[in-house]
Parts: structure tokens; sequence; C-alpha cells
């Protein structure tokens, strides 16, 4: 419960839970995951990291040296919306704001106190995201030099690869917003999706009754945030609010992973604009463009898989409920 003085300032600590599934990343990279938010400067926090499957002796290591985390342990891969879950449901239950952190994420120290601040201010705004950085370590290699000399860019310069993302909800196509650093994307305004960091109140996550797992894992954020709309909560992009992500800044890295996700691409794509879209048969007209699309991507990659993949998620997208 959130208490106020007189003057409408806020005399207590809220308590902040952060939910943290992991699977097929490294060692390394989930533990300084676990390093950045221990460093945050928020005193009433709670970390649950949840181990989703996997193989690994990463859970051992957290349960023997980070005593403050509490580790949940499924014995097989949940995905993420099932491993955020099963982190849902070893929540205390007292919580103010949940934080949903992916494992390849570092976190600035003052990341927390700065996604909550909006949803403090406004009844309406139930869900924050921050600006998320490409991580320095994903930048500055030497295969995408040729990559920031096209986009003007010097070695070391920080590129946001998220300040929300939005969707068309006539072609289902998703827009990013990010990109080197300008004016505008210092600026907090309202957007439609929290992508790979969310902060929600506990009024959302009580309404919403956690995320649908249906989809797995691709377009989760994205159903979250539209079913939050729909009950009148607003997503907010915090500018303050910042964290870094591991995930490649080359275009041909980034076609690298987008290929391993065509068959969730395709299928959690059509569930969505199943449930929200403008006018799902007139979405429907814009698959063959999509089909062609990944086509050539994946004969640019020299892979046929990853089509035939997007083809069946595609198919099994129509034919669910």
């Amino acid at each position: 419960m959130r208490i106020y003085n007189k003057n409408n300032l806020m005399i207590n600590t809220p308590k902040v839970s952060i939910i943290v599934p992991f699977y097929g990343e490294q060692s390394q990279v989930v533990i300084e995951t676990l390093n950045s938010l221990l460093k945050c400067d928020y005193d009433n926090l709670k970390l649950i990291f949840v181990d989703n499957g996997c193989k690994t002796n990463i859970s051992t290591e957290i349960k023997n040296k980070y005593k403050p985390v509490k580790l949940i342990k499924s014995e097989k891969n949940l995905g993420v919306c099932g491993g955020r879950n099963l982190g849902i449901k070893n929540l205390d239950g007292d919580e103010d704001f949940i934080i949903f952190f992916d494992s390849d994420q570092v976190a600035d120290s003052h990341m927390i106190k700065e996604l909550i601040k909006p949803i403090l201010k406004e009844n309406n705004i139930g869900i924050t995201t921050p600006k998320i950085y490409f991580h320095p370590d994903f930048l500055d290699s030497k295969k995408e030099k040729k990559f920031q000399d096209d986009m003007n860019l010097i070695k070391g310069e920080k590129v946001i690869w998220s300040a929300g993302t939005d969707i068309n909800l006539i072609t289902g196509q998703v827009l990013f917003f990010g990109g080197p650093e300008s004016p505008e994307l210092n600026i907090e305004k309202e957007v439609s999706v929290a992508p790979g960091v969310i902060c929600c109140s506990k009024e959302v996550l009580q309404e919403l009754k956690g995320f649908d797992e249906i989809y797995e894992s691709v377009y989760e954020d994205t159903d979250f945030c539209f079913r939050a709309k729909k009950l009148g909560f607003k997503t907010i992009y915090a500018p303050k609010a910042i964290a870094w992500h591991k995930i490649y800044f080359d275009p041909k890295g980034s076609e690298k992973k987008l290929l391993t996700r065509l068959f969730f691409i395709g299928r959690n794509r059509i569930i969505f604009m199943k449930r929200f879209s403008h006018n799902f048969y007139l979405f429907l007209l814009f698959l063959p463009v999509y089909t062609i699309y990944y086509f050539l991507i994946s004969l640019r990659n020299f892979e046929i898989k990853p089509i035939i993949d997007f083809l069946k998620g595609s198919f099994e997208g129509i034919l669910k409920k």
C-alpha cells in the first residue's frame, strides 16, 4: 500500500519485486544481470530468479553465493510467459510494483526509482519501460564497424535499442523507437508496448493475472500491455530509467537471431492480431508480404528451415482459437 502525507508526498518506500527467468544464457551473463540489480539504489527490493529448466550449474552458484535472491527452479523450460508466471506465483503478495526483467540485460543503479515515478504520479499509468541501450560489448566489435560508419556513429557512442515500441493494428508491423541519441528520445511519452523490461503496478498484475502462456515467447509483452490498455492503464516510456541489452547491433547478427524465432513470430503475430487488430481479415492480406520478406532473409543466410518454421507457425496461429 502507498501511504501519503497531507502534502501528497509518499512517506513509505514502495515494495518492488523483480522477476528474472533464465534458460539458455551463459552463467556469466545471468550473474552480470543479477549483480546489476543488486547494485540498484533501492532499499525495499526483492529479487526472484526463475531457473527455467537450465542445464548448467548456475542455480547452484546463485543459491550458494547470493543469499538475498529467491531462486525458483522449474524442471523444464516453461517459456518466457511460464517462467514469469512461476515467478508471480512466488511473490509475497504485498508488492506495490513488479518488474519483469530479461536475463540478458543490465540495469542502471537508478532504474527502479525512475521506473516507478510515472506510475506514482497518475493512477491511470499502470506500466513503464526504460530507455534500453545496446550493451557496449555488443556495439563495439570490429564486425559492426561498417554498420556504425553507415549510421555515422563513432566507436563507443551509445545507441538505443528501444525507447518503447508500437504496432500497426492493420498490418501487424512492429515499430521500434530507437537509434542514436536524440532529443525526442529523452521525452517521457505514452507507448503501446514495453519490450524487454516491464514495470507494472500491483493493480495491473491483479487485473491481468499474469502473462498468457499461449504465446510462450514473442508478443507476450505486446499482449500484456494491450490487455492493460483495454482496462484503462497507460504504458509510459520513462527515459531517465536506463538499462542495457546484450543483443546484436549489426544487421547480420540480428538476422541470425530473428531466424531462430520465426515459428513463434509467425504464430504469435496472428494470435495477437486476432485479438486486437482493427480488421483481422485485412491483416491476412499482408501475410504473403511477410512470407516473402522472411524467405529472402532465409535465403540470404543460406537457410531453409526458418521459412518452413514461419509457415508452420502461421498455419498454427490461424487454427488457434
